[in-house]
């Protein structure tokens, strides 16, 4: 699922993920759809674009629409990792049905960074190879996850 390709790929194939679900774009019945791509998404493209002009863009094999259902993919995904953490730092789990607990509380423990967070011991370099402080390697962001929010 976290191939590097797999949210361009499925996007110029004209599947999106979205918080209702997947949607092959290429279907009729998404023609006449004038809703926002994702009303939950966090991207530009979610709220600029809608369902219906994507169809439009893809079935007329337009570039744009290659790029704004790629850029889509990517910001879902972004979403969903930065919420999957969230849930592992806090010891919470979104699916409750799984874990047989009812208020979203899972059984493990919350993730807690060791005091050597951040350092390789075995090659004598600690976090000031990094540039990440001790103790803030929670707030360290890629690039791409500071540029996208």
């Amino acid at each position: 699922m976290f191939d590097c390709i797999m949210p361009t790929r499925n996007g110029r194939n004209g599947q999106l993920f979205t918080s209702r679900g997947t949607i092959n774009i290429r279907n009729a019945k998404w023609a006449r759809e004038f809703s926002p791509i994702d009303p939950e998404g966090y991207s530009f493209v979610d709220s600029r674009y809608t369902l219906a002009y994507l169809h439009h863009l893809i079935r007329a094999d337009e570039i744009l629409g290659l790029q704004i259902a790629s850029i889509h993919n990517l910001a879902f995904y972004l979403r969903l990792v930065r919420e999957a953490r969230e849930h592992i730092l806090q010891g919470t789990s979104p699916w409750k049905e799984r874990d047989g607990t009812t208020d979203g509380q899972s059984p493990i423990e919350p993730y807690r960074p060791s005091t050597t967070a951040g350092r390789d011991t075995s090659r004598g370099r600690g976090s000031e190879a990094t540039g990440v402080p001790a103790g803030r390697a929670k707030e360290a962001l890629s690039p791409l996850a500071w540029a996208c929010g």
